[in-house]
């Protein structure tokens, strides 16, 4: 079935060439050394085999990526306490 999980499918795996300077090498892998713990579950999530454990939409992958960049915790990471709180205390050194 093509929708819009299938886009999601694509976009990941341009992201991992992107990242990694490699398309991945079958749907859910991601290789790349140096790739933060954050981005390699946005591009496991994004490249899942089942469209039902894909990004529903593009945007929400998107908002993953800034989530990265801002360094608050990513959807695709889960809503483990210690990994929310790690997120908090980086946002917050100077505080």
């Amino acid at each position: 079935e093509v929708d819009t999980r299938t886009d999601v499918y694509a976009l990941g795996a341009l992201a991992h060439e992107m990242l990694t300077g490699a398309p991945p090498l079958e749907p859910g892998s991601v290789d790349g050394q140096g790739l933060s713990e954050e981005l390699r579950a946005i591009l496991a999530r994004a490249l899942a085999p089942a469209a039902d454990d894909r990004y529903a939409t593009a945007a929400a992958l998107g908002e993953d990526l800034a989530r990265v960049g801002r360094h608050e915790p990513v959807e695709a990471m889960g809503g483990a306490r210690a990994y929310r709180l790690g997120r908090f205390l980086r946002r917050h050194r100077g505080g």
